[in-house]
């Protein structure tokens, strides 16, 4: 009976079929992906001081199975429920629960089955074989017989249990998709519920779209936390519509929601659902940034906050590169408040996180480098169940770079030693997966030679590959033979912006081919008259993509304090050099150089 759980979805669906809309290029890519749920990925059921705390929710607004609907399975009235008191009483004693209901839940049918599931519940008791057959029975029941409530119920205690045949999420999918309109917006959320606990994306693109509509037309009735479980399952199942990311944040605005929340970890939800979709909304960031800064500093918190959720509100804003030199006394507020609030000795990720957001934006507090470089630290956050190792070695690198005079900096370059000498990606890999990588180095090599053309990670730690020139005093490529390498933690300070220090004697160039992915997406109001007038523009569903997220611009400020010229190919260029025949990139690209480093292509092609 269990075996269900090891079935996967049989059905393949495209993520954004092309006859819906025309999703942003950055997500074009998911669409030939098939997705699956994860049937080895299973949780403990949570704990039943939460549970009772939803199921109190959900019978405050009726959202149960109704037990005076005729059951699908003929079941005698008076006898259930005596058999209910008696089930009642023997839970109230302590004494154990089960008298055989596990067995006889096809008799019972399944709004009977959910009702013994809530006494098991609300009175603590765990009757391990009840749940896997109550889905078992669900996956083959008819759900139209039943009332929507009856699903929402389900799907209550799919969270409780943390998995489930990967079979009935497709069913519970089915259903939401020919009967949403027939849902409040509060049971969507708690469907929702289900599918993010269960690891599981909702693949229909159409459902998706009208969940998010929903949301937004609906925004004043929903519950906070129902909000949290809709944006958790947008976001897994990696849904993107430019439009609706601006009128949802309209809508926030509008309604005064932030000012009416009083909980931080709400807003922190907010600022992760845009940062994980890469979409900068101005006016959105900046309230959720007031508000969430005075929630953390008051005195009388009404409720206290998380470290995790200061943590993951400033790994957010350090993804969208919000104001990192105008908010940085903001930013220094929830440092401190992140210290009174820690528990990083419990939940020591938390202080990963932190560090990871607070990176990008260039604040490196020495104290918490040196929490997070202590050997426990480090020890803890390697761990299976943590797997920190990318944040460790990011952050232990950026040090390497920005904070020469670090007093931790043994520490910081043991950290980085040990996991840059992991292989993350292959180069091959990389190249591979990046358009026009191969087209582009190839021209080059052909224009300058191909001892004088280096493809390489620069920064490995960033996971992601450039095209590297050295020049001599004359404006001469040099033999990648002999290029004078300096690994970042022997970096001495740099004193220009264009990434020359006095002591080179070689000029290093960074080609950067840019994809959509290294973008924010965000609308004209977001940005300057300067950064709109000065940058190549790439639009895609109204989206402006000309703004690096803050991983990319802190590896555009790394190379620059390396030395490096980094010369920026944004994605259209990149589809355009793609797309042209040899000569014309070559033309293209010699045109380039010139203009960003002064280079007489023709000239060193003559001499060499």
């Amino acid at each position: 009976m269990l075996a269900l759980r090891n079935i996967t979805r049989l059905t393949s669906r495209g993520l954004f079929p092309s006859s819906i809309c025309s999703p942003s290029l950055r997500h074009a890519s998911v669409a030939n992906k098939h997705r699956i749920s994860n049937d080895r990925f299973e949780r403990n059921p949570v704990p039943y001081r939460v549970a009772n705390k939803i199921l109190t929710f959900m019978k405050k607004r009726a959202v149960m199975a109704d037990m005076n609907t005729a059951s699908v399975n003929t079941v005698n009235e008076k006898e259930w429920n005596s058999e209910i008191q008696d089930l009642k009483r023997t839970l109230a004693s302590g004494h154990g629960g089960e008298k055989g209901f596990s067995t006889r839940i096809s008799d019972i049918g399944l709004d009977k089955s959910l009702e013994v599931a809530d006494l098991y519940v609300s009175h603590n008791y765990m009757e391990v074989m009840f749940l896997p057959r109550l889905f078992d029975y669900a996956l083959h029941a008819d759900f139209s017989a039943y009332p929507p409530k009856t699903v929402v119920h389900l799907m209550y205690f799919v969270y409780f249990h943390g998995r489930a045949p990967s079979l009935l999420f497709k069913k519970v999918e089915d259903y939401l998709s020919n009967n949403l309109d027939l849902l409040h917006i509060n049971d969507i959320g708690l469907i929702c519920l289900g599918f993010f606990r269960g690891n599981v994306r909702i693949l229909s693109y159409e459902l998706l779209d009208r969940i998010s509509q929903r949301l937004v037309g609906e925004l004043e009735f929903v519950e906070k936390n129902m909000l949290i479980n809709i944006t958790k399952v947008l976001s897994h199942s990696s849904f993107f519509k430019f439009s609706f990311f601006q009128n949802f944040a309209d809508k926030i605005l509008t309604v005064s929601f932030i000012e009416t929340t009083i909980n931080p970890s709400v807003l922190m939800h907010i600022a992760s659902f845009y940062a994980s979709a890469s979409v900068y909304h101005k006016p959105l960031t900046q309230s959720l940034m007031s508000a969430f800064v005075r929630l953390c500093t008051r005195s009388d918190l009404k409720v206290k906050p998380r470290s995790k959720d200061i943590a993951q509100f400033v790994k957010a804003l350090g993804m969208l590169y919000h104001e990192p030199v105008s908010e940085k006394t903001s930013y220094m507020k929830l440092v401190e408040a992140y210290k009174r609030f820690e528990q990083e000795r419990t939940y020591p990720e938390s202080l990963a996180d932190m560090m990871h957001g607070l990176s990008y934006l260039g604040i490196l507090p020495t104290d918490m480098l040196d929490m997070l470089f202590h050997p426990t630290k480090v020890n803890l956050l390697k761990a299976p169940r943590r797997s920190k190792e990318l944040q460790l070695r990011l952050v232990s690198n950026i040090v390497l770079i920005e904070c020469p005079d670090y007093a931790g900096f043994q520490q910081a370059w043991n950290v980085a030693q040990e996991f840059n000498a992991q292989g993350w990606r292959s180069f091959q890999q990389e190249i591979n997966i990046r358009r026009g990588f191969k087209e582009i180095h190839k021209s080059l090599a052909n224009m300058l030679g191909v001892d004088r053309v280096k493809a390489d990670y620069i920064l490995p730690h960033y996971r992601s590959a450039n095209i590297e020139l050295r020049l001599d005093a004359s404006n001469h490529p040099i033999k990648t033979e002999d290029f004078n390498y300096q690994a970042p933690w022997n970096v001495q300070p740099r004193d220009s912006k264009q990434g020359t220090k006095p002591s080179d004697t070689q000029h290093k160039i960074a080609i950067e081919l840019g994809s959509i992915r290294q973008f924010l997406s965000t609308d004209s109001l977001s940005l300057d008259a300067t950064t709109l007038k000065d940058l190549p523009i790439a639009n895609s569903n109204q989206a402006y993509h000309v703004r690096l997220n803050g991983h990319n611009q802190t590896k555009m400020r790394n190379l620059n304090q390396l030395g490096y010229k980094v010369i920026m190919l944004h994605p259209h260029e990149v589809d355009e050099l793609s797309d042209m025949k040899e000569d014309e990139r070559q033309k293209a690209l010699c045109e380039r150089l010139h203009k960003e480093t002064g280079m007489d292509v023709q000239a060193c092609q003559m001499e060499s």
